[in-house]
């Protein structure tokens, strides 16, 4: 951040000749010219035509009130915590077992694919020391998840297996196959895949057949042995316009859903602002690790950031679905102010 002081004001003739100011004629146009830029943010071709000057006498002109002193450019630090004061401040705040900050600028908080690519780029060189000497990893979906994994540089992880937290969706992006984003980990790693065919949406008419049960009750066995799980966070859906992520929800589902005050998604479970599940009443079955088995799971990493998502983190943390977080600059500072209020109201 920085602040421009232009010396002087725009005094009448009277004034100064009251109070004896020496404004010979060129310093008085250097004074008006800076005025006119810095304090009233004419553009120069602009001043220029005023003056009757050319654009790149201007130009120096601008150069010339500066040296002179007639302008003064101050350049003040922002009154912001630093990286590790952050970090601290967000664990204190909120109990979480590990935060990561992830620089970033303004533009990039605010545009969600950019911020995506910032912490996925970092997710993919600082996720390794999370998973080392774990049996059971879990792994959910989302873009940032799956562009973190696919950048990820080879490693070994010994006897890990590594367990997808969602059932296997029908005709989507790969960001949203859990299968796929377990393999991409698996060979990454060289750990075992842990495949599954039970579907993320399944008819309640169907989830009696004994192959099923089966299947499911496997899968089921396998959440409630996670270690660490590593997840994303989807943005609120908040109109029907929006591109669901899932391409078999109905049109009925989508539109409660849209209805619902929801602040994000965790393994395509909606939640609302003081934590509950979005509860859509229909014939199907979303299958997928539950709001309160994430609660139960030692370590839970979210990665995700950005201006759509703040509430949505704040909530998933302040319930204690996810424990860790890996984040940007911009989304620390909102939490922190965030925390920082509802601590200040229970003094």
């Amino acid at each position: 951040m920085y602040i421009t002081k232009v010396i002087g004001n725009a005094y009448t003739n009277n004034e100064r000749k009251n109070m004896k100011e020496d404004f010979s004629g060129e310093a008085y146009l250097l004074y008006r010219i800076a005025r006119d830029y810095y304090q009233f943010d004419m553009p120069q071709k602009e001043i220029a035509k005023r003056e009757n000057i050319s654009r790149p006498h201007v130009s120096r002109l601008l150069k010339k009130a500066k040296e002179v002193g007639i302008v003064n450019i101050e350049i003040n630090k922002p009154n912001v915590l630093s990286e590790i004061e952050m970090i601290d401040t967000l664990k204190d705040l909120t109990g979480l077992k590990n935060v990561e900050i992830v620089p970033c600028n303004e533009y990039q908080f605010k545009k969600q694919d950019e911020i995506s690519k910032v912490l996925s780029d970092y997710a993919a060189a600082n996720l390794t020391k999370y998973l080392i000497g774990v049996k059971k990893i879990g792994v959910g979906i989302g873009k940032t998840l799956y562009t973190s994994i696919k950048k990820m540089m080879p490693f070994e992880l010994d006897d890990s297996e590594i367990i997808p937290m969602i059932g296997v969706a029908n005709k989507c992006s790969s960001s949203m196959q859990s299968n796929l984003i377990v393999s991409l980990l698996a060979d990454t790693t060289k750990a075992k895949g842990y495949f599954t065919n039970v579907p993320v949406v399944i008819d309640k008419n169907e989830t009696n057949g004994i192959l099923f049960q089966q299947r499911y009750q496997e899968l089921k066995k396998n959440w409630e042995s996670l270690e660490v799980a590593v997840v994303g966070l989807g943005e609120p859906y908040t109109s029907t316009r929006q591109e669901f992520i899932l391409n078999e929800a109905t049109d009925y589902y989508k539109k409660v859903i849209a209805k619902s005050k929801n602040v994000g998604d965790l393994l395509v479970t909606y939640f609302r602002k003081d934590g509950s599940e979005v509860i859509v009443r229909s014939n199907y079955s979303k299958l997928s690790v539950s709001l309160e088995q994430l609660q139960k799971i030692p370590t839970v990493i979210c990665i995700a950031g950005g201006e759509m998502k703040v509430m949505g983190i704040a909530v998933a943390v302040e319930k204690g679905y996810v424990n860790s977080l890996i984040t940007d600059m911009y989304t620390a500072q909102k939490l922190i102010d965030i925390f920082g209020k509802k601590e200040m109201k229970n003094v």
